[in-house]
């Protein structure tokens, strides 16, 4: 009976007609001002095809302006709608619109934080859908689990929440998650470095008298901020010393964390440019731009934390992560902002534990739901307005994030490319400081410039009846007045003229040749007979 439901259900949606392809070719091409999403998240590409890069992926209400449209291409059999730069979306589940498009949303900001609860032992049943539910089929997880709260129903005596993914548990299986009122230190506010963390519930303060150590009546709260002077070994044991004008006050290392002034920026960043930098031995994360600090925040790492220079390449606001064959499997539903810089692993928020500035993850860098929202909104790339996850391209280009003080280190090509960048930023300013002495006269790009004759310069020497500067021919191809090769020539280098010019910048040099057209034809294909 309930499979009749569910097929009479399909046929009465296929007979309607929604989301049809088809639907779109009844607007007239010329009067379409904007499209809405039918169903589900589409994903975007950077080209009208399949082929092409992917942009990101959108989702929700709202209609996105319709910039341009192209015909059915790359894999797609309706049409390529373009929404923004380098967006194309293409889906059945798209619907055009003659009506003006409208104020999208900002899903870093608009979807729910929560609430979030975690199960109670490794035995919790969970119904993927209601159809399992219905059947009493449930998935048993015998991993972590975690789940986000959509609402509470009554299915007869038993009382089950509605969890992200369409799934339903039991209330009784599930316990909230712990909260957190970890926020990151902002720097631009006055407060400077260094800054030592507490990381326990209670850390005692103690003061020095003499050669001992005694106890204070002052101590620090979970995740309390105070300044500090610097570190100190007292009786084989490390300390941190709080700054205070009164006395000298201590803190133990082991119940601490300092964060202290980190180094440099890699060679050939840019100077105002959004990056992360992580100390890994103090579990410290570095929001900066260029070689300013402007948030220290604590993060938990892994031993699998992989350490060097990297890109940002993915950014998701949420999504599901599961490992069932890990040494201690997980099943997390809508981890939010999720941040992805080097295959599998990410920056994203933990909400199944209250331990940051320890070890806890199995290699990701865990922040607090609020200071992962404040990172995934100050990196690049940048998410547009009614996206849900966005990527990096060639023209867009992720954050640097650098991670330092870690076991493992990857090598990446991000140094190598960042060191083209300040060399040519540097070639750059030289020729700048040149022109603005006026030792060179600046030129557009794409001229060459021919040299001049001086009046003390002798004309160009002859040889075998072609005029140039130290010509060659033979095997190695022919040389012009800048030394060129020819593209015909040896070792198939370019053409005459200049080593970067072309036949129609050679043309003073050919002013001289005798007036044959197949002796100007040969010398000009770079064959001298």
């Amino acid at each position: 009976m309930n499979k009749a439901i569910f097929v009479t259900i399909e046929f009465c949606i296929a007979l309607s007609g929604v989301g049809r392809p088809a639907q779109a070719r009844r607007i007239k091409r010329s009067a379409i001002r904007s499209v809405r999403i039918i169903k589900g998240d589409l994903r975007v590409w950077s080209r009208p095809s399949y082929h092409s890069h992917r942009k990101g992926v959108i989702a929700g209400g709202g209609r996105f302006p319709v910039l341009s449209i192209k015909s059915p291409r790359g894999g797609c059999s309706s049409r390529w709608y373009q929404i923004g730069q380098e967006a194309w979306v293409c889906s059945g589940w798209i619907a055009p619109s003659i009506e003006p498009p409208t104020r999208l949303d900002d899903m870093t900001w608009m979807r729910p934080m929560g609430p979030w609860v975690l199960n109670r032992n490794r035995r919790t049943l969970y119904y993927p859908n209601l159809r399992r539910l219905a059947h009493d089929n449930a998935r048993r997880l015998r991993e972590l689990a975690g789940f986000q709260v959509f609402g509470r129903v009554l299915f007869g005596n038993r009382a089950l929440l509605r969890v992200a993914d369409h799934g339903w548990v039991a209330e009784t299986e599930v316990t909230r998650a712990p909260q957190t009122n970890l926020v990151g230190v902002d720097l631009v506010k006055g407060l400077g470095l260094p800054i030592v963390f507490a990381l326990k519930e209670q850390v005692p303060i103690w003061t020095v008298r003499g050669t001992d150590l005694r106890p204070t009546k002052q101590s620090m709260a979970k995740y309390d901020v105070r300044r500090a002077t610097g570190r100190t070994t007292i009786a084989g044991q490390c300390y941190y010393q709080l700054r205070s004008k009164q006395r000298r006050l201590l803190v133990a290392c082991s119940d601490t964390t300092m964060a202290d002034r980190p180094p440099a920026p890699p060679v050939g960043l840019p100077k105002d440019e959004p990056w992360l930098d992580l100390d890994g031995k103090a579990r410290i994360l570095y929001a900066r731009k260029g070689a300013r600090i402007l948030r220290v925040m604590l993060v938990s790492l892994g031993n699998q934390t992989p350490g060097g220079l990297f890109r940002i390449r993915e950014k998701r606001v949420a999504m599901t992560l599961y490992n069932r064959y890990a040494h201690h499997p997980y099943y997390l539903q809508k981890v939010p902002f999720v941040i992805f810089f080097w295959q599998g692993f990410a920056l994203h928020a933990a909400y199944w534990h209250d331990g940051f500035g320890i070890q806890q993850s199995h290699g990701c860098l865990n922040l607090s739901p609020l200071d992962a929202r404040w990172v995934f909104s100050f990196i690049r790339p940048r998410l547009p307005p009614g996206f849900t996850a966005v990527y990096e391209t060639k023209t867009h280009p992720g954050s640097v994030i650098r991670l330092r003080g870690l076991s493992r280190h990857i090598k990446t090509d991000v140094v190598q490319h960042l060191a083209g960048q300040a060399r040519r930023a540097q070639r750059n300013a030289r020729r700048a400081a040149r022109t603005s002495r006026g030792r060179i006269k600046p030129r557009r790009p794409g001229t060459a410039t021919p040299p001049q004759e001086s009046p003390g310069m002798s004309p160009p020497k002859k040889r075998n009846g072609v005029t140039g500067g130290s010509g060659r021919s033979g095997a190695n191809g022919d040389r012009g007045a800048n030394g060129g090769r020819d593209a015909n020539g040896g070792n198939g280098a370019r053409r005459a003229s200049s080593g970067h010019g072309s036949q129609r910048q050679a043309k003073p040099w050919l002013a001289s040749l005798p007036h044959r057209p197949e002796r100007s034809r040969m010398v000009a294909q770079g064959t001298t007979p």
